[in-house]
């Protein structure tokens, strides 16, 4: 009897030795299971090295009712490498729209009206951009009322954001500082007028 009880005993201790060995082969499996998961330092890496990569996009945004802001602005983006995005309104303007001479064609009505917001196709997501060209032509030496509608349905906040203008007299100033009194929230840099200069007098301003 004392040696079958001394046999129940060793088995109880082997059985007990058994299961403490099962029980830590297990938690060495939880730990190898959820140290992957701690990537919270790899995923923020990741994400600014993203951010970082997008920080200078430009993207070149211009509205063009005669092809000469057009002619800039592809220009530009070869200048800077910046995507070109075209402002086209619903509703394109014909010859009799621009008729300046005219006070009751469509555009002269838009310009005399500071309310006016013609509709626009959607422009595309702008958050990977961070610097904008803005290319507009000059009506009565203001950016015409299309700039207003793209500026007022577009995030632009965050963005630097430069003016590029293209007229036969007209300077930039007035269009440049009227879009800083309705939009002073928004980072709008500088402006510059073209005038046919040729790529080198972009070049020198998109590049200082």
């Amino acid at each position: 009897m004392k040696k079958l009880g001394l046999v129940i005993i060793i088995l109880g201790v082997v059985v007990a030795l058994g299961w403490w060995w099962q029980r830590s082969k297990i938690k060495e499996k939880e730990v190898e299971i959820t140290e992957p998961v701690v990537t919270t330092g790899l995923s923020e890496e990741i994400k600014e090295k993203g951010e970082t990569m997008t920080a200078d996009k430009t993207a070149v945004i211009y509205f063009s009712a005669t092809g000469n802001t057009k002619k800039a602005a592809e220009m530009a983006a070869a200048i800077t490498g910046g995507d070109l995005i075209e402002i086209v309104p619903v509703e394109e303007y014909t010859q009799a729209d621009l008729n300046w001479h005219d006070e009751q064609s469509r555009s002269s009505k838009e310009m005399k009206d500071e309310m006016a917001r013609p509709v626009i196709r959607p422009i595309d997501d702008l958050s990977v951009y961070s610097r904008v060209i803005l290319g507009s032509p000059i009506w009565w030496g203001l950016c015409p009322r299309v700039i207003n509608s793209m500026i007022e349905s577009s995030d632009l906040a965050d963005k630097e954001i430069h003016l590029l203008i293209t007229s036969g007299s007209s300077g930039v100033e007035e269009a440049l500082e009227t879009l800083k009194k309705q939009y002073p929230a928004l980072n709008i840099v500088d402006g510059k007028r073209y005038n046919g200069g040729g790529k080198e007098e972009l070049a020198a301003w998109l590049t200082k």
